[in-house]
């Protein structure tokens, strides 16, 4: 389906549009004028569509894709988070102290036996522990954690495709 057919109706994107946000996932730093001899359309409509796509917020943003290990950020990690209690003032609580955590990098909530699942980068085990879960496990919201190290990772670079190690 590389036509872009199995987007969503509600999503409501022309086939024009598609190929911009394909040709952007691939390189967003490219020029207008590129991404337009790329999708086949004139430049002013190219730059046009792109504005509506920011506006309309399809476009969030573009964003600089840094190795965490030219950073000496080597280990990567999910923890597994299961909170005393789920209301939203707890809740609340736990996600505000994971903002201040400079390693925790995403927050998702999740089902099953936890409640949340952090991506967490840290140049060691040390670190991670000193920095993540011994301020996670002092929380009075957190009732207990579940470390598991990432070995091999990879994502797509959008929602349309790529792929890109990490």
């Amino acid at each position: 389906m590389a036509d872009g057919s199995w987007i969503p109706q509600q999503a409501a994107l022309s086939e024009q549009e598609v190929r911009i946000l394909r040709a952007l996932a691939d390189d967003a730093r490219t020029t207008n004028a590129a991404l337009a001899e790329s999708v086949g359309i004139p430049a002013s409509t190219c730059l046009m569509r792109v504005q509506g796509l920011r506006e309309r917020d399809v476009v969030r943003g573009f964003h600089a894709d840094v190795d965490r290990r030219a950073l000496g950020l080597g280990l990567e990690v999910l923890v597994a988070v299961e909170l005393a209690e789920q209301s939203s003032a707890a809740t609340g609580r736990f996600l505000a102290a994971c903002r201040t955590l400079d390693r925790v990098m995403a927050a998702m909530q999740v089902s099953g036996d936890h409640h949340y699942l952090l991506q967490v980068y840290a140049a060691s085990t040390d670190e991670l522990l000193a920095t993540v879960i011994a301020p996670l496990e002092a929380l009075p919201e957190v009732r207990r954690t579940n470390t598991t190290i990432v070995f091999e990772h990879w994502r797509r670079q959008s929602v349309l495709g790529g792929m890109a190690a990490t």
